[in-house]
């Protein structure tokens, strides 16, 4: 506002005066406790024998909305009666034109122009949408309007009405029961709810997500002491998570709601998702996040773990015997994948610019609202998705023998095994893996079309056309995800108290991680689809749905299949065979998938210090195997690919080339009779529509694939190695301090160099950082009663019982990571030479001896020569320093008030994201942004206990 009322410009300081002030948020965070023995007078006395606690935790939060969820761009009010004559000064790309004037281009042969409405006007009377009357009054007026006649409207309205408000409530519960000296039981539940209300800019709840997510916990346990060496402990226990976002704005709505069709409430009820239709105005319109005024319905997934341990402990002797059964279950069911069951409808230029071919530029703001005005979408859209149940059980038993050798030394050693049971879906609904060596229906056909076409790489005998998808529980396959896994989980242990001081620990130990349903689930690929229907595919010459010419609007009667209250479309679920994801891309997980196991051994040795101090060094290893990767299994042959420091532009150029698709639909004619659902499946699909096909497409193993991926091959390993030494004080003169270092060196076998290449290469893990260091304290403050200084009087009531905590952190940088580019220097000194510079924002590495030139940078098909990493190149370190003073105040015999005040990043240090490793680029090896690191933040808060 300064700088507008030194330069004179009135208008727009009158216009910041009145634009409203965006709302300041907050955040209020309480809680309570309470507890004791259950009694009831006269009739029950559980002093010693029934405990009860109860605990509540609330948070109410109003942050204010993110900024990128307040620059939205709405129609004008001029454009809204049709009226676009604002926008002829901003160029011709934003002439409207009327769709029912589409010609013959005599300029541009097989192709159509159109002739402009006068003075850019679209007439009210030609307004033929039946839902523009709601949309309109739904959308908001601009409220940042340019001043420039020449500035197009673009993030023409802030809205003050988007906090982020957060609703967080939480109730925990445990009783326990002593029934006896022998036995005991305790019962513990857990619920809480939490609802976020973000990104309406209507201020009217229209579009509010209300993103819900409700979490449900119960165990009860139970432990009987038969006999004072034996203990046997029970416990059964479940929780269940649910998330949904209920869009409470949008339910409130069907399409007959905004003037669709009623059949199309019949397919949305049915599935029990009916909401406001969503409209797609494509380009320049913005309604939080997107150009789509409402949206898809989310699914809503309910997990469940449920499970029984069993645990037994018998001391004999010198032994300590444990032993035990866990028995849990994982089931994921997943509801209401409808997306949008109540349709989806995109206007763009489409029908609205010059010419069908871009031979006129055309804009997208003001074209595409045109076309919503006239009621001529580009296409339309609704949803038939199905739901997914699955679960995998999951069996484990232990044994662990702990034996006092001596006084001085104990020795442990165990045994767990643990076997966890591939998944299945309820229903057999779901995609599998991919059989190399299934015959398809297309192979003859399409390897004969090769043979008459070859190309000169590829002798037409080595053209082979097999291997699919195949189906869950289908034509003979397993109906598992993948497959069962028996495993073995030694532990090994050893502590010996060299000295009254000195403690020397050792141990050993297998692990494995769990594959279940809650991390992944399956792949439903061909069990949903999408009807798309598109308005004209002649450029409007002539229409596939209503008449426009006749003032029929293709939304009067969006989808006629649907009459009568069929679904919009049937999803051909396994009927396909192994032909579904051919010519699609397919990414699968293998049936002979493993769980990652790691190996970790440790040693250490403790020393005390004093009476107060105590020091610990450890070194400590991990060896980890079978990590699941993603590896192309059709990866063009190393043979064809260009090596070395100079682009090949010739190779490059030749594995680009387009030649005969021997896909082509055109070869597949006689499965218009055989089989007939299968032609018409890949008459919709480019890869089978185009008669040209790239060169590097036909010297791919399993060409027909399109891209063919395995995630999760068990190729990946990692291995560490760390040294640790951690000091702690105890409390001791009103001090309390404790600090640690770590030195670690991580390496990960993750990533693959070149897509060809069999197994992936070693690089310094990201996952862990060479250098941490971390030290906290506590320090009480030498004022008050038993201090040193205003033993009494006011400076002791004021100053008196403070608290002064802090913790330093700091923390290396993580490994840069860096495409493949052309490096003329000395790969011997890679690393010493990338950091000597003098580092900072404008030159974190040494950028000399990289070539420049976007031109000469290697091509798409060139073997890498520059790794993903180098050692010892990494990004900014994390240094923060943390810190908090409080004081316990008592208000009385049983009740104390604490008050507290957090500082979080006291010195407001920011941390750097990675600078640019693009060499193309201007900012080569220049920092530009900095991380989502927490700026200084100070929180005051209060808490009673009694």
């Amino acid at each position: 506002m300064a700088a507008a009322e030194a330069a004179g410009n009135t208008a727009l300081v009158n216009q910041i005066k009145n634009t409203p002030e965006y709302p300041k948020g907050h955040s209020n965070n309480f809680s309570g406790t309470l507890g004791g023995p259950l009694v009831i007078p006269k009739v029950f006395n559980g002093k010693n024998k029934l405990f009860w606690f109860f605990a509540y935790d609330g948070a109410r939060d109003d942050i204010p909305a993110r900024p990128s969820d307040i620059n939205d761009t709405v129609p004008t009010a001029l454009e809204r009666t049709g009226n676009y004559s604002d926008l002829l000064p901003l160029g011709a790309q934003y002439i409207i034109y009327d769709p029912l004037t589409v010609t013959a281009n005599a300029a541009s042969p097989g192709h159509y122009i159109r002739t402009p409405f006068v003075g850019n006007i679209v007439p009210v009377s030609r307004f033929d949408n039946p839902m523009y009357q709601f949309y309109n009054s739904a959308i908001p007026l601009p409220n940042n309007n340019p001043t420039s006649a020449t500035q197009a409207p673009l993030t023409n309205y802030l809205p003050n009405c988007q906090p982020d408000s957060n609703i967080y409530n939480a109730y925990n519960q445990k009783t326990d029961y002593n029934k006896s000296d022998k036995m005991r039981f305790f019962f513990r539940w857990n619920w809480s709810h939490y609802r976020e209300y973000y990104g309406d800019l209507t201020c009217k709840g229209l579009l509010t997500t209300d993103d819900t997510r409700r979490n449900v916990s119960g165990v009860f346990d139970w432990t009987y002491t038969p006999t004072p060496s034996t203990i046997i402990d029970v416990a059964v226990a479940a929780n269940q998570w649910f998330q949904r976002n209920y869009n409470l704005g949008l339910v409130q709505y069907k399409p007959s709601s905004v003037g669709l069709p009623s059949y199309m409430d019949q397919f949305c009820t049915a599935n029990n998702d009916c909401a406001l239709p969503a409209v797609n105005l494509s380009g320049s319109y913005y309604f939080y996040n997107g150009s789509t005024f409402g949206r898809a319905l989310s699914s809503y997934p309910k997990e469940r773990s449920q499970g029984i341990k069993v645990n037994a402990t018998h001391i004999m002797g010198e032994h300590s015997v444990r032993a035990g059964i866990d028995f849990r279950e994982q089931v994921r069911h997943d509801v209401g994948q409808n997306g949008n069951s109540m349709g989806s409808f995109t206007f763009s230029n489409t029908y609205t610019q010059a010419t069908d071919n871009g031979l006129l530029a055309a804009g997208n703001i003001g074209l595409n609202y045109a076309a919503f005005q006239l009621g001529i979408p580009t296409s339309m859209s609704v949803d038939n998705n199905t739901s997914v149940t699955e679960g995998n059980p999951y069996y484990a038993w232990y044994g662990m023998d702990t034996w006092r050798v001596t006084r001085k030394l104990t020795l442990t050693l165990g045994l767990r095994m643990e076997y966890e049971l591939g998944p299945t879906e309820e229903h057999n609904r779901a995609i599998g893996g991919f059989d190399p060596n299934v015959a398809l229906p297309i192979a003859a056909a399409a390897q004969a079309a090769y043979a008459a076409n070859p190309i000169t790489q590829l002798p037409s005998s080595a053209f082979q056309v097999q291997g699919g998808d195949y189906y869950l529980g289908v034509g003979g396959y397993t109906n598992k995800l993948w497959q069962n896994q028996m495993m073995y989980l030694p532990r090994l242990a050893a502590a010996w108290q060299a000295t009254p001081k000195t403690v020397i620990r050792t141990g050993y130990g297998i692990y494995y991680d769990t594959l279940n349903v809650m991390n992944e689930a399956a792949t439903q690929s061909g069990f949903s689809c999408t009807q798309t229907n598109v308005s004209s595919n002649n450029s409007g010459v002539s229409w596939n749905y209503g008449d426009p010419y006749n003032g029929v609007s293709p939304l009067t009667n969006p989808f006629p299949s649907m009459i009568g209250g069929n679904p919009p479309c049937q999803p051909y679920g396994s009927s396909l065979g192994s032909m579904y994801q051919v010519g699609r891309g397919f990414t699968f997980i293998p049936y002979n998938r493993k769980h990652p196991e790691v190996q970790r051994w440790r040693g250490s040795i403790q020393r005390q210090l004093g009476d107060n101090m105590l020091i610990e060094a450890t070194y400590w290893g991990q060896w980890a195997s079978d990590l699941g990767v993603t590896r192309r299994l059709d990866a063009l042959p190393a043979q064809y690919w260009s090596t070395g420091l100079v682009r090949n532009n010739a190779v490059n150029n030749a594995l680009r080339a387009n030649v005969s698709n021997p896909f082509y639909i055109g070869n597949f004619a006689a499965l218009q009779t055989s089989n007939p659902a299968l032609y018409a499946y890949m008459s919709t699909q480019s890869f089978y529509t185009s008669k040209l096909i790239q060169t590097n497409q036909l010297l791919r193993p399993h060409p027909q694939m399109n891209g063919l991926y395995e995630a999760d091959d068990p190729l990946g390993k990692d291995r560490i190695k760390a040294l640790e030494v951690d000091f702690s004080r105890r409390l001791s003169r009103g001090i309390n301090l404790n600090a640690s270092w770590t030195w670690m060196g991580a390496y990960d076998k993750m990533a693959f160099d070149n897509e060809f290449d069999p197994v992936p290469s070693w690089y310094p893990s990201n996952s862990a950082r060479p250098q941490r260091l971390t030290i906290n304290g506590l320090f009480e403050l030498p004022f008050g009663s038993g201090k040193r200084f205003l033993h009494s009087g006011v400076g002791s009531a004021i100053l008196g019982g403070w608290e002064l905590a802090a913790t330093w952190e700091y923390q290396s940088g993580d490994e840069i990571n860096f495409p493949n580019i052309y490096y003329y220097g000395n790969f011997a000194t890679l690393s010493s030479d990338l950091n000597n510079v003098t580092r900072g924002l404008n030159s974190w590495f040494n950028t000399a001896n990289f070539e420049r030139n976007a031109s000469n940078q290697p091509a798409s098909y060139s073997v890498r020569v520059f790794p993903q990493y180098v050692n010892g190149v990494r990004g900014d370190k994390l240094l923060q320093t943390n810190a908090n003073l409080h004081r316990n105040i008592r208000l009385f015999e049983k009740a104390t008030f604490q008050v507290r005040m957090d500082l979080f990043n006291v010195f407001n240090r920011s941390q750097f994201s990675d600078p640019d490793t693009n060499p193309n680029d201007t900012t080569f090896g220049k920092v530009t942004a900095q991380t989502g690191s927490q700026n200084r933040f100070l929180q005051i808060q209060g808490r009673i206990q009694f």
